[in-house]
């Protein structure tokens, strides 16, 4: 499966932060821990940058992602970057350590 432009970028920023987590925020937003926030009006704070639910429930079937298991609720619950999502990211080469 090839990813799409929005979860290649999310793979990207993924694979480059520090934490390689995503977390649900109020309001629905997804997105890595350290993404700073900016005011919206009336809503309150919003992160810079987030993911739908939708994205993450998609890469999380195609194995790029899986649960933190830091809450018992799937709604909420983290979710972290596995090795197949490194390979989708392109930090890793399938073929290492073949020979």
């Amino acid at each position: 499966m090839t990813p799409s432009p929005t979860q290649r970028e999310t793979l990207r920023r993924l694979a480059a932060s520090e934490s390689q987590r995503l977390e649900r925020r109020q309001g629905g937003f997804w997105c890595l821990p350290e993404t700073a926030e900016r005011e919206s009006g009336a809503c309150g704070p919003v992160p810079e940058w987030s993911i739908t639910v939708q994205t993450v429930r998609a890469m999380e079937r195609a194995g790029w992602l899986a649960r933190a298991n830091r809450w018992p609720d799937e709604w909420r619950d983290a979710r972290a970057l596995t090795e197949a999502g490194m390979v989708a990211a392109g930090e890793i080469d399938p073929r290492a350590g073949r020979e």
